[in-house]
């Protein structure tokens, strides 16, 4: 049976990519606009949003979509890099922020985002898009924000995030433990995402290459 480590892993496995960030937070935007015309569009939701996709990414590809490390605030775990970028609209041409709404000035270039990530990012939508940010607040409230408060740190430690999705078996804990140089998000666009088989805990674990 696998016992969960608290071996340290650090805020982020990921290399951070700002243009593909801006095409999430665009992509998101946008596909709620659509649907909804006017309603909240604030900043928080986009990044409870993106942490929740990310959760869903990771437990079903291996990764997360944003490549971000997360931040523990009040009301819940949010991405920290897109956080301070929506932060500091002035610093992008993208999109601005007026009385803390988002408000996009372009549709997204999905050429930025693999097939999974738009997959797992409309059914995150289509799953939470109804919901009150309240409930996303509680929702972003779960045991990564738990542990990063009880560890007296501002970001979450990436050991966190893997123990709470549910990957079975240490089957990904095991694989970045034993690697030196974790896996990166570069080139994640030509190369096809690891699909975790839940069903069999046995399976061999994948070469670096194939975990896109």
């Amino acid at each position: 049976m696998y016992i969960k480590t608290r071996r340290k892993l650090g805020a982020s496995l990921w290399n951070f990519d700002k243009e593909k960030a801006v095409e999430v937070v665009l992509y998101i935007f946008n596909s709620l606009y659509d649907k909804n015309k006017g309603s909240d569009m604030s900043y928080i939701r986009i990044l409870k949003l993106i942490y929740l996709a990310d959760k869903t990414h990771l437990e079903d590809y291996g990764r997360t979509i944003s490549a971000d490390s997360y931040l523990a605030l009040d009301n819940g775990m949010v991405p920290e890099k897109i956080f301070f970028m929506l932060k500091s609209p002035e610093q992008n041409s993208d999109f601005g922020i007026v009385y803390s709404n988002i408000i996009a000035l372009r549709p997204a270039n999905t050429n930025h985002l693999s097939e999974s990530d738009i997959n797992v990012l409309k059914r995150t939508i289509a799953l939470y898009e109804s919901l009150p940010n309240w409930h996303l607040y509680q929702l972003s409230r779960d045991g990564v924000w738990s542990k990063t408060i009880a560890d007296n740190t501002d970001t979450a430690d990436m050991v966190d995030l893997i123990d709470e999705v549910d990957i079975p078996e240490g089957y990904l804990m095991e694989y970045l433990l034993d690697n030196t140089h974790p896996v990166s998000t570069d080139g994640n666009i030509i190369k096809d995402d690891l699909n975790v088989n839940k069903n069999n805990s046995s399976s061999e674990l994948p070469p670096e290459d194939n975990l896109y």
